[in-house]
């Protein structure tokens, strides 16, 4: 008890206890000394409430009062803190007696701590605990806590794992570091380093941490960061972060900006980065920087805007220079570039039409997909568009768009209507405008036609000309024969009902949505089935648009084989629809049939409202004509007669059409014999003028009186005067026989019957009177002509008839008193004068010249009767004539005449041409001197020769048969 009096004097004079650490003078405690010693502190205000007061704990030194006492002793009302630095007490490790125990503030305890750290700068808790004589390192671990150092700063301590570390240690330990790498890059000049020294000056932080720090690779970055001197720089790489001295790093620069030059391709580079483990960032950095001054190349910024790195890209020149010439070439050459054959050279969809247009400003950008030259595509496409529109044709698109183009069916129809048509519509309006000095809306100059197998550009003209020409009499007979079925049937047709349909719509009560649209729908479908039925098949359109049009087979191939093959098309569909092809039959054929450019043609431009109106209305016409023919017998003998007239009327017109054109061809192919140069033979020239002479007396006694003939037999028809009393005789020299064109065939007169355009030899045509029985003089029926027809009809028909010559008419020969026969001669020139001015006054049609269009249908269509003729007989004769005919029209587009009467002339004449090489030319020389007699004729030999006549080009139609 003196003890702690003692102590307790002494503690009031000087309270603070001078050493902190425990020494052979220090003062020795016992348990009641130490609560003296702390209830003293705690009355002079030394200790204040803390956030967390410690529990009392008699192993950690804090007392406790005893039992006895504490029931005697006022109890404290608050426990003390350590919050106050200066009053801590730290309680050291007992001595030898346990009722002692020494103490220290935590000041001393700190300053003790440092002492210890000074030298290594890193200690175990477990040493310092013995340097330091605690009972254990929970005061040290309270004194970091209550501290809160941070190993940032530049006095500092922190515990790691059972170990302290002292700012002095990680000071050391990078200065170590930094003059490692800094030593290892000076030990070598730059002239002895070699490839496997290019890691010199580098060090990779994973490493630093576990062999020099042996601290995480946290705090082992975090130290480097806050000691980093100028010259050293810290490096993201593929493998991890480094750390890098300068010349590592001129280095490292030198060797990624050699790479680059050395590119010839675009590259991202962060992927680049990413193969060759180098930092993103920093390469970013400087391939920006060295492609404005020695790296030739662009460089192309991220996405992002805190990052360079991101999406950015690099472009070398050698790359855009080899794209521009690549890209140049190819428009240049081509004239189009589509969106594919760009991506495929580099060049993104975005950047293609501007890119393009810097080196040809012209060029159009069709679409994302597609840009054309105007001199290469557009220019060419509408010259021959405005062509077509001026001869009332078509273009081809497959001709003069390349099939890149024509895949793609949006662009290939913004280029024929958005820039092709477009601009021909509003060249024509500007220049009626001109005219006129009116605004007029510029009309429709033709459509275009896309399907699966092709395209096509239809002129307005040549529409309306099929609309005029061809589907009126498809009409008539398909509502003749529609009316009849109606009529059989007792079915209503869509025409009688759809006035019925309007009132009982109008009539009808409410109903509801679904239903009424349910309704409708099935309204719809019935009346679409009906509609098809009542509108002329499109088998039979494009069945006579190909025979009227054979140029638009030529480019539809599949249609024209089905065509030549059996004649008749299978059912086709208006609509273009999925059950299109089921309904004609679901084959392979019929269904590539149905999506041909032809039929989707007569879709586009025929089937409109207007030719269902007009098949409904023929069909509601035809309907009443039925109904009133059963209504009146008498009627019907009247209207089979003019019916009568009718046929007559449109057979003749007919053959009107191909007579016209048949005098033109004939007259033609005498211009071909009178332009042939003859061999250099002595009889050569005569020999030509004889058969140009026979040849034009053959025409002028054919075809020119067979026209004369018919002419005159429509005009006594039509001015309905007795034909009886002429007789029209026509011969056919091939077959001997002679007939009369007074009588009909098939109800028809023979007048009226089609021309035979397969014609080996014309029929000698002859004019008289009948034989009225009078004996005495003979009168001649051209004056009875002038006699019988009105006005100034019979001298037009007799003078036709005089310029075919004397041998054609009663009266054309005269013998003269000597006995002497003469036959007045005919003329071919005056005869052409008189039916081109004659033809419309005689019988109302004016005289058809022949155009282009007009010869190629008839070319085509005598060349398929040719061919069947051809193909059926196996007659020496015959196969010689109709294989002669079929090459002259093959190689010179003439319709020869007289090939029966003068085979040996005409085939010198023939085998004269080019395109008839010396294997052709004696085949056919050999047959010709087999019917001459001299030979036989082998049936190999016919075969062979029908095999010319049958081939598409005689220029590449090659032997099979031994000519020796």
């Amino acid at each position: 008890m003196e003890e702690a009096t003692s102590v307790e004097t002494d503690s009031q004079h000087n309270p603070t206890v001078e050493s902190p650490m425990p020494s052979s003078t220090d003062v020795s405690f016992s348990n009641q000394g130490v609560k003296s010693l702390l209830e003293l502190l705690v009355k002079r205000g030394y200790f204040h409430e803390g956030i967390e007061p410690p529990q009392a704990n008699c192993r950690r030194g804090i007392p406790v009062p005893n039992e006895d006492e504490a029931e005697e002793e006022e109890v404290l009302p608050t426990p003390y803190t350590m919050d106050d630095n200066a009053c801590q007490v730290v309680f050291l490790e007992e001595d030898s007696d346990d009722s002692l125990t020494y103490c220290c503030t935590y000041p001393a305890l700190l300053s003790n701590l440092r002492i210890q750290l000074k030298d290594g700068g890193r200690v175990s808790t477990n040493q310092l605990v013995t340097a330091l004589r605690l009972r254990d390192e929970a005061p040290i671990l309270r004194l970091l806590q209550e501290e809160n150092f941070d190993n940032t700063t530049d006095d500092n301590m922190f515990q790691i794992g059972s170990d302290i570390v002292s700012s002095e240690f990680l000071d050391r330990v990078s200065q170590r570091v930094l003059d490692s790498l800094q030593g290892s890059t000076k030990g070598k000049k730059e002239d002895e380093q070699t490839v496997s020294d290019d890691n010199i000056g580098l060090a990779m932080v994973s490493d630093l941490s576990n062999r020099e720090f042996h601290l995480p690779m946290e705090i082992t970055l975090q130290a480097l960061k806050t000691r980093l001197p100028s010259g050293f720089q810290l490096l993201e790489l593929g493998s991890g972060i480094a750390l890098a001295e300068d010349g590592f790093m001129e280095r490292y620069k030198q060797k990624v900006l050699d790479y680059f030059g050395t590119l010839q391709e675009p590259v991202v580079i962060s992927d680049v980065c990413h193969q060759r483990s180098w930092d993103v960032d920093l390469v970013a950095t400087w391939v920006q920087e060295a492609c404005h001054g020695t790296l030739a190349g662009d460089f192309h910024g991220g996405s992002n805007a805190t990052s360079l790195s991101i999406g950015s890209m690099y472009t070398p020149h050698a790359h855009v220079q080899a794209l521009r010439e690549a890209i140049d070439e190819l428009f240049g050459a081509q004239g189009y570039m589509t969106a594919s054959r760009g991506a495929a050279l580099g060049l993104s969809k975005a950047k293609m039409g501007d890119y393009i247009k810097e080196s040809f400003p012209s060029a159009v950008l069709v679409s994302d997909n597609l840009v054309v030259s105007s001199d290469a595509i557009l220019a060419p496409l509408e010259a021959v568009f405005q062509e077509a529109i001026a001869v009332l044709g078509f273009v081809d698109l497959q001709s003069h768009l390349p099939v890149d183009i024509l895949d793609q069916e949006e662009d290939t129809r913004k280029i024929a209507e958005e820039l092709v048509i477009s601009s021909i519509s509003k060249q024509d309006e500007t220049k009626k405008n001109s005219k006129t000095k009116k605004k007029k809306a510029s009309a429709s100059v033709g459509v275009v036609v896309l399907s699966s197998s092709g395209g096509l550009f239809v002129s307005t003209g040549m529409i309306q000309h099929i609309q005029k020409n061809i589907v009126p009499d498809l009409i008539g007979k398909h509502a003749k024969s529609r009316a009849e079925e109606i009529d059989a049937s007792g079915e209503a047709s869509t025409a009688t009902t759809d006035s019925s349909k309007s009132s009982s719509k109008k009539k009808g009560g409410r109903k509801g949505k679904k239903g009424s649209k349910a309704s409708q729908d099935e309204t719809n479908n019935n009346s679409n089935a009906e509609t098809s039925k009542d509108v002329v098949p499109l088998a039979e359109i494009v069945k006579s648009v190909g025979l009227n049009q054979p140029e638009l087979l030529d480019v539809d191939p599949l249609m024209k084989e089905a065509m030549e093959s059996n004649g008749q098309l299978p059912q086709l569909s208006w609509e273009k629809t999925d059950e299109s092809a089921e309904m004609s039959g679901d084959t392979a054929i019929d269904r590539s049939l149905n999506e041909s450019i032809l039929c989707e043609l007569c879709r586009s431009c025929l089937y409109t409202d207007d030719l269902i109106s007009s098949c409904q209305r023929a069909i509601q016409v035809e309907l009443k004509r039925l109904e009133s023919a059963r209504m009146s017998k008498a009627s019907v003998s009247r209207k089979d007669a003019a019916a009568k007239v009718r046929n007559v009327e449109s057979a003749f017109e007919e053959w009107f059409v191909n007579g016209c054109y048949m005098l033109q061809e004939q007259a033609k192919f005498l211009e071909y014999v009178e332009s042939w140069e003859c061999p250099n033979e002595d009889d050569a020239t005569t020999r030509k003028k004889l058969l140009l002479d026979k040849l034009r007396d053959e025409h002028l006694d054919g075809c020119c009186a067979d026209f004369t003939s018919r002419l005159t037999q429509y005009c006594l028809f039509k001015n309905e005067i007795d034909p009886s009393m002429f007789q029209f005789h026509s011969t056919n020299i091939t077959t001997n026989t002679d007939k009369d064109d007074n009588k009909e065939d098939g109800g028809l007169p023979l007048y009226c019957t089609p021309v035979d355009l397969a014609n080996r030899q014309y029929p000698s045509t002859f004019l008289q009177l009948a034989d009225s029985g009078n004996k005495g003089k003979v009168k001649e029926p051209l004056p009875k002509l002038r006699e019988e027809l009105p006005g100034s009809m019979g001298v037009s028909l007799a003078r036709q008839w005089v310029a075919c010559g004397g041998s054609c008419y009663q009266g054309g020969s005269k013998v003269d008193d000597a006995g002497s026969e003469f036959t007045r001669p005919g003329d071919l020139e005056k005869f052409t004068e008189y039916v081109q001015e004659n033809c419309l006054s005689l019988c109302g049609f004016p005289f058809k010249k022949l155009d282009k269009k007009s010869e190629k249908q008839l070319l085509f269509a005598r060349r398929q009767h040719l061919m069947r003729l051809l193909e059926e007989t196996d007659d020496a004769s015959g196969v010689l004539d109709l294989t002669m005919m079929l090459l002259f029209q093959q190689v010179k587009s003439v319709v020869s005449l007289g090939v029966s009467r003068h085979r040996s002339d005409l085939l010198a004449l023939l085998i004269s041409e080019r395109k008839i090489n010396d294997q052709v030319a004696e085949l056919l020389q050999k047959l010709l001197t087999a019917l001459d007699g001299s030979t036989t004729a082998d049936s190999a030999l016919i075969g062979a020769v029908k095999g010319c006549g049958l081939c598409r080009d005689i220029s590449k139609h090659e032997i099979e048969i031994c000519l020796g």
